[in-house]
């Protein structure tokens, strides 16, 4: 009688040790689900948020043979043009080694309503007379819908129009809720930076001109002082600034 007594508690016991054992596990796994992933993280010195990893791609252009190096800048906004942040900003803007010309549209225009603290994380030396990718992602988690902008700039660069040509803006619509993995951002137009020669729109420090004809077209030869009739085939310009790279895409990771 006491050792079937003792075996009815022991198998007691065991029933709920493993009762106890399963509620344990059960709280554990519940608990895990609550406990909320990290928001940020580090890749490549770059901190990286919530949102899809986005990795923007430059590939090089044509081989210049000028010794002087490209600069560039990199932003995004929602598309009321309210800046959102900065992505990549060359250190010898910010630094004082450039000129205040130097990619006129972004230092104009968004540069005074940059946080520092931000462009500090994010400016670093150019990549020279190479491929490379910048990785990142949107910190406001909210934004699903921006504009990515790009402007790069070529110091000493001359052409028919312009003593130094400008820096040219590059650009392309996101949509993050779309099934789309990768965008080409396009020149949308030029900021000029410095005299311009004669026949050349007027324009302004930091204003985006969207004409791009001074760019790809050289002069009519039958317009000694210019004139606006050169979209022929016969005057393109066969290395303009656009050559400066070969591509420039946005892939969604």
């Amino acid at each position: 009688m006491n050792h079937n007594k003792t075996m009815n508690e022991i198998k007691k016991n065991n029933i709920i040790t493993f009762l106890t054992i399963i509620f344990l596990l059960i709280l554990c796994l519940s608990s895990c689900e609550d406990i909320p992933e990290e928001n940020t993280k580090s890749v490549g010195g770059n901190t990286l948020y919530d949102n899809p990893l986005l990795t923007l791609e430059f590939s090089k252009g044509a081989a210049d043979a000028s010794t002087y190096t490209i600069a560039y800048v990199c932003w995004i906004e929602n598309s009321s043009k309210n800046f959102i942040q900065n992505v990549f900003v060359c250190k010898r803007v910010v630094n004082g080694t450039l000129t205040g010309t130097a990619l006129p549209y972004w230092k104009v225009n968004k540069f005074p309503v940059s946080d520092s603290s931000e462009i500090d994380a994010v400016t670093k030396a150019t990549v020279k007379n190479s491929d490379f990718n910048i990785d990142f992602n949107v910190k406001d988690n909210s934004v699903r819908k921006f504009k990515i902008y790009f402007e790069v700039d070529h110091s000493f660069d001359s052409n028919e129009w312009f003593n130094d040509q400008p820096a040219l803006i590059y650009s392309a619509d996101i949509d993050l809720d779309s099934n789309a993995k990768e965008y080409t951002l396009n020149c949308i137009g030029w900021s000029r930076g410095d005299k311009l020669f004669y026949g050349v729109v007027s324009t302004t420090l930091g204003q985006l001109i969207q004409v791009t004809k001074y760019i790809t077209h050289k002069k009519d030869a039958s317009s000694p002082q210019g004139g606006n009739d050169i979209f022929g085939a016969a005057y393109t310009d066969t290395t303009p600034s656009t050559n400066l790279l070969s591509s420039l895409k946005l892939k969604v990771n």
